[in-house]
């Protein structure tokens, strides 16, 4: 699109430790995404995430009042300390190295953590609460995680709700707030914190996204969704077909679907109109999409239809991880200490026009091994086999309950789901 495009820059006598601290936290972030399959660009990233980090951290102060234009806009609101907090603990998992985490747990410690009220583009504290409770030991652990279960209690007790449910935080992207602060109270619960409440909460406000309530607000997914977001290349007709004003202006719906896409959302009283030139309640961005994939990533793992496996430590231990793994395969609890005597590791082999690929396991300690089997299988499957193949010695094999057909809710799958519950010894 033919348009002035200035561009602006933040430099030592005009910082923005905000800007510097989030563009390091998605660089160090992106180093651990590609070390395995491109360790040569992850090195890259990791490289100018502590540039970064570290122009931030010296040279303090906020881009928006470093870059006036950008004010008028997307203003920083408050302080910097969470987007510096974000970017040591992101460089802490990307590299193991101590300092960080020090200097993330100092940079936490500058906020007034029982104000904040959102997770998004200009707030990343309750994110910080996350991964601090996640990577730190007790006794300073159970600080991150009170403070997590009082954000979560603000958003779930103190927030209006519109008549149909939707948490209500900003009418700017409602559902981007609602989406985010669900995710971030998911993962509250995977850390044991009132897990069926938060649960919940987090499944009842993504599937009112999804249209449980009358309809979608996905693009090209449910009941009526969204056909004319606030998006310039899915509202223009393909080249050489000129695009210009009439184009945005047209009561037609968008030429090209953008699949997946979450419009802003509707106002307090679920108001709603499809209109393109509404970009406070059609328009959509990259940060309306992250925490809504992300909460919709967790509520499809929780319940059993993903390739992902979750696992929880032993009682005394503290780390809780969230890891995937080949189809067929299974994989041990990350811990912050190995198992006295590890157990028996069951391994798949799936055969015909069905195979096992999801294996839930939890709680393996002192030589004892206990594991949920979950299996996908098409309806039109009436019969399989399963075969179990163990590494170790087996003085006990039980299963605790036949296997059951439930109702699999899975999003976006369509499937039944069989479960035997398995222990080993």
């Amino acid at each position: 699109m033919n348009m002035y495009r200035p561009a602006y820059k933040i430099t030592e006598s005009k910082p923005g430790s905000d800007l510097a601290g989030e563009t390091a936290a998605a660089l160090a972030a992106a180093s651990i995404l590609f070390k395995d399959s491109d360790s040569a660009y992850s090195d890259d990233c990791l490289l100018h995430a502590r540039q970064l980090y570290s122009f931030a951290d010296n040279f303090r102060g906020k881009y928006s009042d470093s870059i006036p234009d950008a004010a008028n806009f997307y203003y920083s609101w408050g302080v910097y300390d969470d987007e510096l907090a974000w970017a040591a603990l992101w460089l802490y998992r990307a590299t193991g190295e101590e300092t960080f985490l020090t200097q993330a747990k100092a940079h936490y410690s500058n906020i007034y953590t029982s104000g904040v009220q959102e997770f998004s583009w200009a707030e990343k504290t309750p994110g910080a609460m996350v991964l601090l409770a996640q990577l730190t030991d007790a006794p300073e652990k159970q600080t991150y995680l009170q403070d997590l279960e009082g954000f979560c209690d603000r958003i779930i007790n103190e927030k209006p709700r519109t008549p149909k449910g939707l948490v209500f935080i900003g009418k700017w992207g409602s559902l981007r707030y609602a989406a985010n602060v669900a995710f971030v109270c998911l993962r509250a619960a995977d850390l044991g914190i009132k897990s069926e409440t938060y649960r919940a909460f987090g499944k009842q406000q993504i599937h009112y996204m999804l249209g449980s309530t009358g309809r979608s607000f996905v693009v090209g997914f449910g009941n009526n969704p969204p056909q004319r977001p606030h998006h310039a290349s899915s509202s223009c007709k393909d080249p050489p077909e000129p695009c210009s004003w009439p184009d945005f202006h047209s009561p037609a719906p968008n030429p090209h679907i953008l699949y997946g896409a979450l419009v802003g959302g509707p106002g307090q009283d679920d108001s709603y109109v499809d209109v393109r030139s509404d970009y406070v309640k059609n328009e959509v961005a990259c940060d309306y999409n992250a925490g809504f994939q992300s909460a919709v990533a967790a509520l499809r793992q929780l319940a059993g239809c993903s390739g992902s496996t979750a696992t929880t430590a032993a009682p005394d231990t503290t780390a809780t991880s969230m890891t995937t793994r080949p189809p067929g395969t299974t994989q041990s609890p990350v811990t912050t200490k190995a198992p006295t005597t590890p157990g028996p590791k069951p391994t798949t082999d799936g055969g015909g026009s069905s195979s096992c690929d999801l294996v839930q396991q939890t709680n393996e300690w002192l030589g004892n091994f206990q594991a949920n089997l979950i299996v996908q299988v098409p309806v039109t499957v009436k019969s399989w086999t399963i075969t179990l193949t163990f590494s170790g010695v087996v003085t006990q094999f039980r299963v605790s309950s036949m296997p059951r057909i439930f109702p699999c809710d899975c999003l976006l799958l369509f499937s039944t789901c069989k479960i035997a519950n398995l222990c080993v010894v």
